[in-house]
């Protein structure tokens, strides 16, 4: 079944005992004595596995004759599926690892599967049998991570800019009903009603397109000027109303200058 040259290559090369088993059960089946269609299934039987794995076992042994050049396989429903090459000459190309004419069918089924492994997905989509490298999974990971930070911080931002929103329009109407409720205070007696028409003036020089009419002038307050220096220095705000609507957003010293300057 076997010659002595092809044991001599087998030894030099170094094959494994699968590997012969399996190439002596091709054989068998090769009555021109040179090619043959048996099934993975029958090659097994004569080679006498009968585990669930058989079928991996079978090909890993095909893919080793057919890349040290001993065989050539074709497409699986040819009557010369495995066709064998016995000349010396293809024996000497063996060992020396000349190329040889490899066929149409396998040369196909390895440029498609150098295809899944190096070419990218144009449309992002997961090839089946895709294996990555550790390297691979690493930056894979990495991306996934910083994805999912830019989605979190997206989320955050939208979320503040909503409540920021909010809290605008809340104070905005606040605001409105406070202008309301100022207009009955003009021409008040309480220094602490006075104080609040002070601080609605300023505000309505420093922001006039909140406000639906302008309030009454310093003059027309009719404010001391004295007490109200010495109050806006210590910050006294004591029973003001609506004293942290008009001071958002500035300080006690910009009041009393403002105040100052007014006064002249």
């Amino acid at each position: 079944m076997i010659t002595i040259d092809e044991l001599q290559t087998f030894t030099k090369l170094n094959a494994p005992a699968r590997v012969i088993e399996c190439y002596i059960a091709l054989r068998s089946f090769m009555w021109n004595g040179r090619s043959a269609f048996p099934s993975l299934k029958k090659i097994a039987e004569r080679m006498g596995l009968e585990n669930k794995t058989f079928k991996q076992t079978v090909s890993t042994a095909l893919k080793w004759l057919e890349d040290h050049h001993l065989i050539q396989r074709n497409e699986r429903t040819s009557k010369e599926r495995f066709v064998l090459n016995t000349a010396n000459e293809r024996l000497v190309d063996a060992l020396t690892n000349k190329p040889i004419k490899v066929s149409e069918s396998t040369n196909r089924k390895r440029t498609n599967k150098l295809n899944r492994t190096i070419t990218p997905n144009p449309n992002g989509e997961r090839h089946r049998n895709r294996r990555f490298s550790p390297h691979e999974k690493r930056h894979r990971k990495w991306l996934r991570k910083v994805e999912a930070n830019e989605r979190e911080l997206a989320r955050r931002e939208q979320q503040a800019n909503e409540s920021k929103n909010e809290t605008i329009s809340q104070w905005r109407q606040e605001h409105l009903e406070a202008q309301e409720s100022l207009i009955p205070l003009h021409g008040t007696k309480k220094h602490s009603e006075k104080m609040a028409l002070l601080l609605a003036r300023f505000n309505f020089e420093r922001f006039p397109e909140l406000w639906n009419y302008e309030p009454a002038t310093i003059q027309e307050i009719g404010l001391q000027r004295d007490l109200t220096a010495l109050e806006l220095h210590h910050g006294r705000f004591k029973d003001v109303p609506f004293v942290t609507l008009f001071t958002f957003g500035v300080s006690i010293q910009q009041i009393k200058k403002w105040f100052m300057q007014k006064e002249g």
